[in-house]
């Protein structure tokens, strides 16, 4: 499996961290996004810094008028955010975490260049180096 990097805004890993947030919403996703499969959370800006780690538990895709009717709680998202992101689309990707943990020594972004890291818009696939990197800087 390849490992995953998927940008998410402090607001939400912060939520994800503190077990607030089990669901992660997206529009789309990549093919290799599968039950079991690592995640490396990178917190974006202004915290530009790997974060932790969680695994995926199950991926569902359903109407958008469904997940906003049942899990804006659990993505810890508002109606109004909902309505912005997902403008346009009639269906989205429900992501459940589960494994979640949260590093006690972040990796920078400074270090994680060293390994020709350049930060996802939504999400990328980790190669070798760049895994290497993290499992060995990573404290949890």
């Amino acid at each position: 499996m390849n490992e995953i990097i998927l940008s998410i805004k402090p607001m939400f890993s912060d939520a994800i961290y503190s077990k607030q947030k089990t669901v992660e919403l997206r529009r789309k996703i990549g093919i290799q996004f599968k039950k079991g499969q690592l995640i490396y959370i990178y917190t974006s800006s202004p915290v530009k810094h790997i974060t932790g780690e969680a695994k995926i538990l199950k991926i569902d895709i359903l109407p958008t008028s469904v997940i906003k009717e049942q899990y804006l709680t659990d993505a810890c998202i508002t109606s109004d955010k909902f309505d912005s992101y997902f403008l346009g689309c009639s269906h989205g990707y429900l992501i459940f975490l589960y494994e979640v943990v949260e590093y006690r020594k972040k990796i920078p972004l400074k270090k994680l260049a060293l390994a020709n890291f350049k930060p996802p818009q939504s999400f990328r696939y980790a190669d070798k180096s760049l895994i290497d990197l993290i499992e060995a800087e990573k404290c949890t």
